[in-house]
């Protein structure tokens, strides 16, 4: 039996959901109960957490101006902001938490900077208290919360937020995103914005959805799984051949459409359960830390106060061979060498430095299994442990 990565966390109030909840209603009710989750005023959906920036950027007609990125992030950003009109600078990031360092950030700062965008990596809180009280306020700082759904201070210092609900993240609601603010301005400008400019899912989407929501439940069954994660990682490996070929190829064709209503049913449903499905990371991230804590091979991620652990991210120095032996042992992990974009195709010609903590990250980051349901099996948290100590 191999224990999966990832495994969404549902069940039959999915299903309850998809079935009963009225689709006319369930984006405006989607929204409004996400606002209320995270503590925002407002919440708008998107169909994808990179189309919130994008929209963020184009409601209030930012071009032509420098956004300063953390070195450490999918590539999707960085392609957003070119996409937008508008000029990407890399910062150097803190190989403790890999998230952006305010004292680099505050070095890159020119009479053209318009925006900064820090990123929650892997559910850990990113110091944007820190970056508001130094920057100027009228740099306007976009939190990219795609891995931070309920991290500590996610909204509370910055002038917007972007969420995701893709596969990896703490929620899933067979993708999608939303953007979040407390600015009357800024809501106002994007929803007229969204008004203007997005259409409607058409219903070869909706089939798409049907298919993707239904499928889920057996793509990531324990018994199945086996042979689904071969042809995960074979698929992995076709799509990062060409993915730092041109930022175009970030921006996918339904980018501008709204949010469907399919998903945001699944979304409500699993809102009812995100409190409890961190709760279950952070257990799952404390009992990792316990028992690998002494292992000299392996550099474990922090245990932080507010984080929500969208990933359990381990350093080791022979990834592929620890990867192949995991597999061995029934153990599927994620290596994100892609998260260093400065040194990745396309994207090297904007990069003026270099980023070595970023560089040595992508080398070397490996990714445990976490998903929430994992917590209610010791012999599989005892399974994982294992094979890490023994394939080291």
């Amino acid at each position: 039996m191999m224990i999966p990565r990832f495994q969404p966390f549902f069940d039959e109030e999915e299903i309850r959901y998809f079935l009963s909840c009225q689709s006319g209603k369930a984006i405006s009710e989607f929204e409004k109960k996400f606002a209320k989750l995270v503590g925002s005023r407002y919440a708008v959906a998107v169909p994808y957490a990179r189309t919130g920036l994008y929209a963020l950027l184009k409601s209030l007609k930012i071009k032509q101006s420098e956004i300063l990125v953390p070195s450490y992030t999918c590539a999707a950003i960085p392609s957003v902001v070119i996409a937008s009109g508008n000029i990407v600078r890399f910062c150097r990031v803190s190989l403790r938490d890999y998230n952006i360092l305010p004292e680099d950030a505050f070095s890159r700062i020119t009479n053209k900077t318009k925006v900064l965008i820090p990123i929650h990596m892997y559910g850990y809180p990113a110091n944007v208290k820190a970056l508001r009280e130094e920057v100027d306020e009228e740099i306007l700082i976009f939190e990219d919360a795609g891995q931070g759904l309920l991290t500590k201070g996610v909204g509370k210092y910055g002038d917007a937020a972007f969420y995701s609900f893709g596969l990896y993240k703490q929620i899933f609601a067979c993708g999608g995103g939303m953007i979040t603010t407390n600015n009357k301005d800024i809501h106002q400008r994007l929803c007229e914005y969204i008004d203007k400019n997005f259409k409607k899912q058409s219903p070869l989407s909706t089939l798409r959805n049907i298919v993707k929501f239904f499928s889920t439940y057996f793509i990531f069954d324990d018994v199945l799984y086996k042979i689904t994660d071969i042809w995960i990682r074979k698929a992995r490996e076709n799509f990062y051949k060409n993915y730092f070929s041109s930022f175009r190829r970030h921006i996918p064709s339904d980018f501008l459409n709204l949010l469907h209503c399919i998903q945001a049913k699944i979304g409500l449903a699993q809102i009812k359960k995100a409190k409890d499905m961190i709760k279950r990371r952070i257990e799952i991230a404390r009992f990792y830390d316990e028992e690998l804590h002494n292992l000299k091979e392996i550099s474990l991620p922090p245990i932080v106060e507010g984080a929500t652990y969208a990933y359990y991210t381990v350093r080791v120095k022979k990834r592929t061979i620890f990867e192949e032996r995991m597999h061995k042992k029934g153990v599927a992990v994620d290596k994100f060498y892609h998260y260093s974009v400065p040194y990745r195709g396309i994207f090297r010609k904007y990069a003026d430095d270099k980023f070595p903590n970023s560089l040595l990250a992508s080398k070397t980051v490996v990714n445990l299994p976490i998903y929430p349901s994992l917590a209610d099996d010791p012999e599989k948290m005892e399974q994982v442990v294992k094979a890490v100590k023994k394939s080291l």
